[in-house]
Order: structure tokens, then C-alpha cells, then sequence
């Protein structure tokens, strides 16, 4: 059953409340505010905040100065954190990102369904969120939502997916290491925004689409990926956008179809040292040359790539009834269009805000009289010239729709992103945390995978504490589908897609790792995305503790070509510090990205004078400190996971450490780690999977390009808010 508050708007009627609000803003702005709150205070006495959020489609689509009279997204995530500080509960646009009761909460997972605004100039807007789903904490949450049908006409109308949101705080302000502090997910299907009857339809999403916001402690990172080993840790404020084609005035000469061909994120991190503080927008795991958008224009299509979209202005499309921008660089999160990001020198804050794309109805840029597109979309002009002199009159009833309704311009965009991070000078001090689990990590052999390959999860169990660790079980649950091949060690149990391993007793410093093998169906589709989480139970001291640790990843990607190619293994260390004495592993991720086998695959690990070996992983053997694997034949998209423990002997200095991959049938590859830093605390370092690091686009300030208008549409003044239940 869908919440009792649907019904009620739908019995009233958006109308009656238009028109109540409009009668008396004074009782509208009545309305209770979302407070701000103050936080506990931080381990170590820092002070520290972030949130990420991202909208897949928002619509401002009736603008009576100085009220928006009627404005509404679909699938909207959101995630908080605030350690002796306030929440951020409201976006640049002005929407709540925080419905739940407030006071006392440090953390916090938001995902809508659809988010509707009326009377937007007020000072408190009423604001109606529904198929909402929300985490807070402390304590530790996670929630999970249905599916709906929400239908926010004419403004916006989408299929629902279930959502899900989770907070991870305790009421100690400890720090939240090893996973999300927060996070939100919100998906959508088969979106139409902006509806005022057949002629005008402003914009269709086909398929779905999602978005997911998280706030997460990180390693203080400048832009060129160097770790800078402060002692403490830096904060990351982060949403990823995956967005299904949208098409702009469907089944008029002027037809726009935007297809986004890799995911969209917005990052903003603090590290609290210099050069730490950066922003981050882009595609990602794209370079310059690679392909992320194509464009289709009055029946002719162009691809763009990551260069073209988002190494400068954006795209710019000015079409007289209808201005569309891709790719508007990201801008102030505070300010408007064009105005720099927030990236503090010192390193203790980032922010920033971001429109994919922008469409504004009616246009407001100049349009060029002869051959209006220039650069990487010149190919089009000779098919749009002749379709550009009859847009005005194709996409006319759009436009007079705006003007008989007598309202001004009006806005939609498909992806808008918030992100910001704050932390103090030096970064957090995360020294004081007491779960000797809390570095406890898991990992995945390869981001993409092809149909029928192996791959690996690994995960990580160190026990920081200073007593033992006893009756440690570990229950792995992995996506419905995958095929289980393997694990080391075997499974106690297993039931369904759950396995569970009894570890026993883990003494102060020793170091588990349970790697388990997997294949992907022969018949899995492009795009699966699969998912693995463990939870991690025993007792210390008597007392019981828990660690959850999880992996979005690997998703399914075409049938690899060329040939055997090992190149691109990589190595990483489990920790960023460690303690002379500690022991960590090295890790090495074995990939055949090629499309053809790799036999006799051998790899070669020598350890630096610094460490001493304990053991590895994966039939390997040791001479001193030389080991050594022989791993036969790798399969194309093939992955495994090998891993080497060792015990710091170092007192100072780092700890850096190659391999050696090689095979007679192809290319091979050299992976290296800087490894941890010695100092005199311990630090667990994110994973590394073996198709390398996400590549973002970096922002560095530079101011932003012409203004991105949004696109439009007239609605009448009166907003039609029902729900159905899916069944």
C-alpha cells in the first residue's frame, strides 16, 4: 500500500492548495522548516561535513515571478554527514534532501521517487516528496522502498523503482571506516516531463535510469591521484549518474535524442592539506577520446566524446524556441552558472553543482543564420539548416502554450548534481576508533566483465585490536544469478545465494582473507550490474561486534577482443599507514583483458628488504622473499585475486611493491604499489579492482561556459499530484 498522504493529495487536489497559497503566503510560509541541526563531536575533535546528491530529471515548468508555481524531479538520492556540525538538509534548487525528524542525527541516506515544490519563491515552499525512502543515524541504518507509479502531471510522470538509503554513524562520533558513512539510490523508468497535451511534450526518458549520492572517508588525494600521508583522513562527497536516452520534442522535425553512454559523476573532496580539496566531473572511466554521448538532430547523428562534451563550454545547441547545453562545466555550489568551483588551497573544502543537460523553452541564446553548429557537430548542418527555418513554427505549440498561460521561462534538466566536502586543517583524526574489525575491507578482481568469465571477491579481515577476536563467522551474500565456482576457504554453509564461512579466533595483528571465485552466465546481458556483501561478526572482550563490508561491481561488458593482454593487472596495498610490527598484504589484481587465452600465465612478487613474508594466497610459493605463482590458463575477461601477507620489520620509510605478470601468449604487465607509509598509526586503503581507477574529468576552477538555460514548459497553474499502488 502506498502511504496515506497520496490519497489525501489526490482528494484535495493541487488546485485547492494553489490557490490557498496563493490567497495567503503568509500561511504558506507557516509551514514547519527543515532545521538544521548541530552534531556530536567527532573522534579526535574534529569537525567535519559532507553531502552528494543528483536528480535525474527536474522540471521548473511554470515560473510566475517571484513564485515557482509548480516544480518537481524524479529520482532523487541524497547523502549526509555532519561530525560537530550541521547537516545540509536543502539543494541549490531549494528541495528538501532530508523529510525525517532531524534532531540528534549525524547522518543521513535520502532517496524520492518524485519531489514536488509548489509556491517555490516562499520562504518555506511547501514541498511533497513521495515513494520516499530514508536512513538516519545514529544508530546505523538501512532502508529499502517499493515500486510506484507517481504521476506528477503535466509536470513530470515516471515508473518508480524501489530505492534504498542507509546511514552508518554512531552515537560515539567515531569514524565510519571501511564503508559508506552514507548513501542513497534512486531509480526511475520511462519518464515524460513536461506534458501539456500530444503537441507538447517537451521531454520523453526511455528506459531506466539511477542515480546514487554517498559520503565516504578517504585518503587525502590531490588531483594528479597522489595520496598525501597526513596521518589522517579526508572526506568525499560523490553521486554517479547512469542516464537512459532522453528525447526532446518527440515527433517534431526538430527531434533531440541525447543517448549517455557512460555514467556521469560529480566528486567533491577535502583532504585537509594543500592541493587536496578537488572537484571532479565527468564520465567516468573515460579519457579524452572515448565516445560518452550521441547525438541525434532532424534524423542525423553525431558522437561526442569526453573532450568535446567536457573539456570546455559543453555542448551548445541554440535553436530559437529551445537552447539545450551538455556538458556545462560545473559551477559554483552557492552561486550560478559560470561562477568557479569551490576547491579551498588549503585543502578543507569542495563544492560544486552540475546540470548534464539544460533545456530552456523558450530559447534565450542567438541563433546563428547560416550553419548553426560549428566544431564537432558542423557534420549537421547541412541536414538541420533546412529544418531550423520551420522550427519555430514546428515547436509553436509548446511555445504558445508558455504564453497563453502567461507564465515566463521555464526549465528542465536531465542530471543535476550537488556535491560538497568540508573537513578541518590537517584532515580527520580517525586515531580513536575501537572496532578492531574496522579495517576489514572487501574487493572485486575487475570492474567489467564479458558473459561466461571468472572473476574474484576477496575479503579482508585484520584484527586491530589488542585482544583476540573469537567466534568469527562471515556471512557472504552475492547477486541472485552469478554462478559460485570456488572459495579458499571453502564455505561451512551455504543456502541460496548466501555462503557462510566459521573463521574462529583471529589474534591481535593476524590477518584473514577469504577469496571467492565466481563466473558470469553465459546469457548475461550488457549492463548487469552485480553486487557482493559480507557481514562480519565475533566477540571482543566479551563484547559482541559486527563490520559490514560490501562491493558494487562487476558489471557486464561486451566479449573482449584482440589478444591475450595482462597489461592491465594492478597491485595495492590493504593499508595507506601502518605500524612497525603491523601486518598487512600486498594485493594483485590478474586481469586478461584481451579476447584471446593467456597460457602458462606466471607471476612473480619479490618484497623489499622493509617487510617479512607470512603467507599468500592461491597455490603460490616463497624462497625468502621471492614468491611465485603459476596459474595456468586465463580465459578472455578472465580475473583472480592473489594477495601476499607480510609483517612490518621498518621503522620508517615506505613500503613500495611490484610484480611481474607474464604469459608466452601476449602482452604482460608490471603492477606496482607506492604501499603504506610507517608511522606510528594504521590506515586501511580503499580497493583496487584490475580495470585500474575510475578516470574523471578534473575541474580546476576555471570559470564555467555560457550560461546553460533550461528548457520548459507551461502547465497551467495548477499541479494534478496522484498514485496508484504497483501491484
Amino acid at each position: 500500500m502506498l502511504p496515506r498522504s497520496a490519497s489525501r493529495i489526490a482528494a484535495l487536489g493541487a488546485c485547492t492548495l494553489l490557490a490557498a497559497a496563493l490567497a495567503n503566503p503568509a500561511a504558506a510560509a507557516a509551514v514547519p522548516r527543515s532545521a538544521a541541526i548541530g552534531a556530536l563531536g567527532a573522534a579526535g575533535g574534529s569537525a567535519y561535513s559532507a553531502f552528494s546528491t543528483g536528480d535525474i530529471l527536474y522540471a521548473n515548468a511554470a515560473n510566475l515571478p517571484p513564485v515557482d508555481v509548480a516544480k518537481a524531479s524524479t529520482g532523487q538520492s541524497a547523502a549526509g554527514v555532519a561530525i560537530g556540525s550541521a547537516l545540509t538538509t536543502k539543494d541549490q534548487l531549494k528541495q528538501p534532501l532530508l523529510k525525517a525528524a532531524q534532531a540528534g542525527k549525524t547522518a543521513y541516506g535520502h532517496s524520492a521517487g518524485v519531489n514536488v515544490g509548489l509556491l517555490g519563491g516562499l520562504s518555506d515552499p511547501p514541498q511533497v516528496a513521495e515513494t520516499l525512502v530514508e536512513a538516519t543515524s545514529p544508530e546505523p541504518s538501512a532502508k529499502s522502498g517499493s515500486a510506484g507509479s507517481i504521476p506528477a502531471a503535466p509536470v513530470l510522470t515516471a515508473e518508480i523503482l524501489p530505492g534504498s538509503a542507509a546511514a552508518n554513524t554512531t552515537a560515539d562520533g567515531s569514524c565510519v571506516i571501511g564503508k559508506d558513512i552514507s548513501r542513497a539510490n534512486a531509480r526511475v523508468a520511462n519518464a515524460t516531463v513536461v506534458d501539456a497535451g500530444a503537441a507538447a511534450v517537451v521531454g520523453v526518458l526511455g528506459g531506466t535510469s539511477e542515480t546514487t549520492s554517498h559520503t565516504k572517508l578517504i585518503a587525502p588525494t590531490k588531483a594528479d591521484g597522489s595520496v598525501v600521508n597526513s596521518g589522517k583522513s579526508g572526506l568525499l562527497g560523490e553521486t554517479t549518474l547512469t542516464l537512459a536516452p532522453l528525447t526532446l520534442f518527440k515527433g517534431t522535425p526538430l527531434e533531440v535524442k541525447i543517448e549517455v553512454l557512460k555514467d556521469i559523476r560529480l566528486s567533491a573532496a577535502a583532504g585537509g592539506v594543500s592541493g587536496t580539496s578537488v572537484v571532479s566531473y565527468g564520465a567516468v572511466g573515460a579519457i579524452n577520446t572515448t565516445p560518452v554521448v550521441k547525438l541525434t538532430i532532424g534524423g542525423q547523428t553525431q558522437t561526442l566524446t569526453s573532450q568535446q562534451v567536457f573539456g570546455d563550454k559543453g555542448i551548445v545547441l541554440a535553436l530559437g524556441v529551445a537552447d539545450i547545453v551538455i556538458g556545462a562545466p560545473a559551477h559554483s555550489l552557492t552561486g550560478l552558472e559560470r561562477t568557479p568551483v569551490t576547491q579551498a588551497p588549503d585543502g578543507t573544502s569542495a563544492s560544486a553543482a552540475a546540470d548534464f543537460v539544460r533545456v530552456t523553452v523558450p530559447g534565450k541564446l542567438p541563433v546563428p543564420t547560416a550553419d548553426p553548429f560549428s566544431g564537432p557537430l558542423a557534420p549537421l548542418n547541412a541536414a538541420l539548416n533546412p529544418v531550423l527555418s520551420g522550427a519555430a513554427a514546428a515547436l509553436g505549440p509548446i511555445r504558445d502554450a508558455l504564453a497563453g498561460a502567461g507564465l515566463n521561462l521555464a526549465d528542465v534538466r536531465q542530471g543535476h548534481l550537488e556535491a560538497s566536502s568540508t573537513v578541518p586543517v590537517g584532515g580527520i583524526d580517525c586515531a580513536t576508533d575501537n572496532n578492531p574489525l574496522d579495517e576489514s575491507m572487501k574487493d572485486v578482481s575487475a570492474l567489467n566483465v564479458a558473459p561466461g568469465a571468472t572473476f574474484d571477491y576477496d575479503v579482508r579481515i585484520p584484527n586491530r585490536g589488542s585482544s583476540p577476536v573469537t567466534n568469527v563467522k562471515v556471512v557472504d551474500t552475492y547477486t541472485a544469478g552469478l554462478q559460485f565456482v570456488s572459495s579458499v576457504p571453502a564455505p561451512a554453509s551455504s543456502s541460496g545465494n548466501t555462503l557462510t564461512y566459521e573463521l574462529g579466533t583471529i589474534a591481535p595483528n593476524d590477518f584473514k582473507i577469504i577469496v571467492l571465485t565466481f563466473r558470469v552466465p553465459t546469457d548475461a546481458a550488457a549492463g548487469t550490474k552485480y553486487h557482493n556483501s559480507a557481514v562480519i561478526t565475533g566477540t571482543y572482550n566479551g563484547q559482541p561486534i559486527t563490520k559490514t563490508v560490501d562491493v558494487d561491481g562487476p558489471t557486464v561488458g561486451p566479449v573482449r577482443v584482440g589478444d591475450c593482454n595482462l597489461s592491465g593487472s594492478t597491485k595495492f596495498a590493504s593499508n595507506l599507514r601502518v605500524k612497525t610490527g603491523e601486518t598487512f598484504g600486498y594485493f594483485i589484481n590478474v586481469l586478461n583483458s584481451g579476447g584471446q587465452p593467456c597460457v602458462d600465465v606466471d607471476v612473480s612478487d619479490t618484497l623489499i628488504s622493509g617487510v617479512s613474508f607470512l603467507s599468500c594466497t592461491a597455490g603460490c610459493t616463497n624462497s625468502g622473499q621471492v614468491v611465485n605463482w603459476k596459474l595456468g590458463t586465463f580465459a578472455p575477461g578472465e580475473s583472480r585475486v592473489l594477495s601476499v601477507l607480510v609483517k612490518v620489520t621498518a621503522t620508517s620509510g615506505r613500503l613500495p611493491n611490484t610484480a611481474l605478470v607474464t604469459s608466452p601468449s601476449g602482452q604482460g604487465g608490471q603492477p606496482s604499489t607506492p604501499g603504506p607509509l610507517v608511522t606510528d598509526v594504521s590506515q586501511v586503503s580503499p580497493g583496487n579492482p584490475a580495470d585500474g581507477p575510475n578516470g574523471l574529468l578534473p575541474r580546476t576552477g576555471l570559470p564555467a561556459g555560457p550560461a546553460t538555460l533550461g528548457l520548459a514548459m507551461l502547465i497551467g497553474t495548477a499541479v494534478l499530484l496522484r498514485r496508484r499502488a504497483i501491484s
